[in-house]
């Protein structure tokens, strides 16, 4: 299992902490947890806490918009940790969610590492869409198409949750002080953009 062995790659390069960012990973988090690996659950992380910023009181409901497509089973696999860590009784008190289903936006990793097609406007023209939706903020279950982020918010008035600074917040909260070595299982345009070495730094850890 190539997983298996990129994880006990990273375990012995002394890491205290796992990070499966890329999106061939997220049906696999269970197996390799049950397996004995320190996963994070990314998904779940971006979705505590998105479920964690509803304000109290607004003037129309909280509303999660989703850039959807990136990949199809991401955005699956992300509405369902929305579904399971919202504290809701019945269905009435669960969250308002829009998903803008677009599998069209170009290649991220092609585009940061081959000069391929640029997925900015389309990116843009998505969160818009949800922005125009009446959301109340947006979620990219994508971390590669977090590289592109800053190109996006100062266009939009709703904020976008970064996916990845929440991991790394996730993962200062929930382990001790002495766990400060991560090891990150990504796409080769997620690694050498470095957006989550820039994430890990912010809380202090080592990627």
């Amino acid at each position: 299992d190539l997983l298996a062995k990129a994880c006990e790659n990273l375990m012995a390069q002394g890491v205290d902490v796992i990070v499966p960012a890329a999106i061939e990973m997220a049906g696999r988090v269970s197996t390799l947890q049950a397996q004995g690996w320190p996963v994070i659950d990314v998904h779940r992380a971006y979705a505590e806490y998105i479920v964690s910023t509803r304000p109290t009181p607004l003037k129309r409901p909280f509303k999660i918009g989703v850039v959807g497509g990136v990949g199809p089973a991401a955005t699956v696999d992300l509405m369902s940790k929305i579904v399971v860590n919202t504290p809701a009784r019945k269905d009435q008190e669960h969250i308002k969610v829009v998903v803008e289903e677009n599998p069209q936006i170009p290649d991220r990793t092609d585009n940061l590492l081959n000069g391929g097609r640029d997925p900015t406007i389309a990116l843009y023209a998505t969160c818009k869409r949800l922005e125009e939706d009446e959301a109340s903020v947006i979620a990219i279950p994508c971390n590669t198409a977090h590289a592109y982020i800053a190109r996006i918010q100062s266009l939009l008035s709703i904020p976008i949750v970064n996916m990845l600074h929440e991991t790394m917040a996730y993962i200062a909260d929930h382990y001790p002080a002495q766990k400060k070595k991560i090891g990150l299982l990504a796409t080769n345009g997620t690694i050498r953009t470095r957006v989550y070495h820039q994430a890990a730094q912010v809380v202090g850890c080592e990627l």
